[in-house]
């Protein structure tokens, strides 16, 4: 599923978290779109991720509806090793025995455990987000939509027109 790779790569939605010091900015990988590295404690992420894990029903609700409007499910784990940490979006999922599966749909820059395209299975520990479409529109996307807020204008209008307007209310 690379084009839910593309919107959530190229429109800024990969979320890094680089533990050891307060640091928002954004930086980028050659080649490649801005990412943005955040801070543990950053209240406007902490909130988005509890809400996400808050609402995990909505999206099993929604992933088992099989509403042919409903597409693109995917879902934010969190993946640390040693002091880093590093969230990456998991698509293609499917469900089996009350467990989701799934690809990796980011570029891996800080974890060596897995890489882009692995499949895994999803620990429910992990979840920090969710996501799927409703037509056009995207529902949860939590963080998503903080990083989107923080976003400078300009780079916003570019990731409104990239996403084709998802994350706009």
């Amino acid at each position: 599923m690379k084009a839910l790779y593309i919107l959530f790569a190229s429109s800024c939605l990969v979320f890094l978290l680089a533990c050891g010091g307060k640091d928002n900015s954004k930086f980028s990988v050659e080649g490649e779109e801005p990412m943005y590295n955040t801070d543990m404690g950053d209240k406007d992420m902490n909130d988005a991720i509890a809400h996400a894990i808050s609402t995990l029903t909505s999206f099993d609700s929604a992933f088992a509806a099989n509403n042919k409007n409903f597409t693109r499910f995917a879902l934010k784990l969190k993946y640390t090793e040693g002091e880093n940490s590093e969230y990456l979006w998991i698509g293609n999922l499917i469900k089996k025995d009350s467990s989701y599966y799934g690809t990796i749909n980011n570029e891996v820059l800080y974890i060596h455990s897995v890489k882009e395209g692995d499949n895994v299975k999803v620990n429910d520990l992990d979840i920090t987000d969710w996501v799927y479409y409703n037509k056009d529109k995207a529902v949860g996307g939590y963080t998503t939509r903080v990083i989107r807020a923080a976003m400078p204008e300009d780079e916003r209008k570019k990731f409104d027109e990239e996403s084709g307007n998802a994350y706009v209310d």
